[in-house]
């Protein structure tokens, strides 16, 4: 629970659900999916309320994402996953 959570397990947990057009990423994929990255980037920005220029720089490497967005990253799904659990409704980006 107080590990942080690195951006590309996040997204590859959540963006298939926030955005069920968009597939993960496999592991046998040498490329991700079309829109994938850019559904990661703007829905991160959303979450942080970071500029999508700040994220794109966390995900590929430029810049190391703060820590403290990797443990609200992981305290997001924490809350998200036990909403799943009793079946609350994720209402992203309100919740």
């Amino acid at each position: 629970m107080f590990e942080p959570m690195e951006l590309e397990d996040w997204c590859q947990f959540w963006i298939p659900i926030i955005h069920p057009d968009i597939p993960a990423p496999t592991q046998s994929d040498t490329r991700r999916p079309r829109g994938y990255m850019a559904a990661c980037k703007t829905t991160i920005a959303a979450l942080t309320q970071s500029s999508e220029s700040s994220v794109e720089n966390w995900i590929y490497g430029d810049r190391e994402c703060p820590h403290v967005v990797k443990m609200y990253l992981r305290a997001i799904h924490l809350l998200w996953l036990m909403r799943r659990q009793f079946r609350f409704p994720i209402n992203f980006p309100d919740c």
